[in-house]
């Protein structure tokens, strides 16, 4: 059976004008099972320089990967993909790979995977299968585009950022009040172009 970490995940839908990023139909990449321990050096640091092309900056302050993310062997396809960012030092995030489904195929998956019962509907059409959570590390483009979502009042708005910006979030123990999802563990949509991922929106999840 699923579970919110170690299985498929089924969560409710918050419809109408509160969903602000599309959802993208996505397949999980194929990844070995083989796996191995990060462990970074003291001294790792999130650095990517402008390459002179509108690349990114050093941030201010290193994003050391933690000890405590494991990553598998495996490259993520390129396409439109999902999946949940667990880390970003400034040059690669630290992703855990997912599909995310609505409306009819939703209830589809939900069902194939024993989440309700084969004449059950969901509250609201959305899941999420998560069977496998093997972390890949993708490398980001010099000219990485990133929206994230914020908390204002009741409703999460999007917000621009840079890498240097998004490293941040990763390397300071302060993390800021607008955010509005953890960023250890950031839905997003991605999009991969080459092996490096050029667009990263976070999904509204509720």
């Amino acid at each position: 059976m699923a579970a919110r970490r170690s299985g498929s995940r089924a969560l409710p839908l918050l419809s109408g004008w509160l969903l602000l990023v599309v959802l993208w139909g996505c397949s999980s990449p194929t990844i070995s099972p083989a796996a191995r321990s990060v462990t970074p050096s003291p001294g790792t640091s999130a650095s990517q320089t402008s390459d002179g092309g509108g690349g990114t900056s050093t941030p201010s302050c290193p994003a050391v990967v933690p000890g405590t993310i494991t990553v598998g062997e495996g490259r993520l396809p390129d396409g439109k993909r999902f999946g949940f960012v667990h880390h970003f030092d400034g040059t690669a995030l630290y992703l855990d790979p997912a599909e995310m489904f609505s409306d009819e195929a939703a209830v589809r998956a939900a069902r194939e995977d024993g989440e309700i019962g084969p004449e059950e509907d969901l509250p609201d059409p959305f899941y999420i299968r998560n069977p496998e959570t093997t972390i890949v590390r993708v490398p980001v483009s010099a000219t990485l585009s990133i929206t994230l979502l914020a908390s204002e009042g009741s409703s999460p708005f999007p917000h621009v950022r840079t890498a240097t910006e998004l490293a941040a979030l990763y390397c300071s123990p302060d993390r800021p009040d607008w955010l509005y999802a953890n960023p250890d563990e950031l839905p997003m949509n991605l999009v991969v172009v080459n092996g490096e991922v050029t667009r990263a929106d976070e999904q509204y999840l509720p």
